[in-house]
């Protein structure tokens, strides 16, 4: 077994008796176990970014509560994961590795690791090269230890900068014809909604030839397609894309 804590969350077909895709949740630990669980597909996007800790807390109700496929010997194995994560030094052990493996996969802060990974280089080669010069190499081992704090400074903000934006609300754009009750779809970007709306309208045999423009209520963040079909007239033609703003986290004044 690697001697790494892991946590993966990931989203594929796995399991062949199920017509759709599945949120695995993969987890190894040491010493412990190595263990995954099926979970609905529409938890991936919910689970994909948090922390491990709630990760693993997220997963634990689908386990109690039947929400996840299971066999004695995964039972058993996510039995001696929730027994390990009852100690609260092995919670604040999962929670760094979590960090520490964020902090991999972001630009920024894996260059941050790497120059700290050169300062401790560096100290090791000072250490060998002043071996006889006991004031200067504590004056060089000094300076190299200043470094590295700021770099491990830098680290800690980059973090929770990170811990920040994932909390942000997440704006997507919905492109509708609400008079027909008609959903066009969801989308990242206000450009791809407006284009989904034109594409459609464009399809009308009478708007084919029109000139597409929006008119946008930035109070309500509403667009409206109007079409020009003669010079200087326009037309509405009752398509229209709402920006909506979505919590990218559950909070329980949610449900009051």
């Amino acid at each position: 077994m690697s001697d790494s804590i892991i946590v993966r969350v990931t989203l594929d077909a796995y399991d062949m008796a199920s017509a759709g895709r599945q949120t695995q949740v993969y987890v190894q630990i040491p010493e412990v176990a190595r263990v995954s669980w099926l979970l609905p597909a529409d938890l991936f996007h919910r689970l994909k970014d948090r922390a491990w800790p709630e990760v693993l807390d997220v997963t634990h109700e689908y386990v109690t509560y039947g929400g996840a496929a299971s066999n004695s010997a995964s039972t058993a194995s996510w039995a001696a994961v929730r027994k390990w994560m009852t100690d609260d030094a092995n919670h604040d052990e999962m929670q760094s590795a979590w960090e520490a493996d964020h902090a991999r996969r972001h630009p920024v802060a894996r260059k941050l690791l790497e120059e700290n990974g050169r300062l401790r280089a560096r100290v090791d080669e000072v250490e060998r090269a002043y071996t006889f010069d006991t004031a200067e190499l504590k004056r060089r081992i000094a300076e190299l230890e200043a470094e590295r704090h700021e770099t491990n400074e830098a680290l800690s903000e980059i973090t929770e900068a990170l811990r920040e934006r994932q909390a942000a609300p997440v704006t997507v754009y919905r492109a509708e014809h609400p008079d027909s009750g008609i959903t066009l779809g969801h989308y990242g970007s206000q450009a791809a909604a407006r284009a989904h709306c034109e594409a459609s309208a464009g399809r009308d045999h009478v708007l084919a030839a029109a000139t597409f423009s929006w008119i946008e209520d930035e109070e309500d963040r509403v667009a409206e397609l109007v079409a020009e079909l003669v010079r200087d007239t326009e037309v509405t033609t009752g398509y229209i894309v709402t920006a909506l703003e979505l919590d990218s986290e559950y909070g329980e004044e949610a449900d009051q």
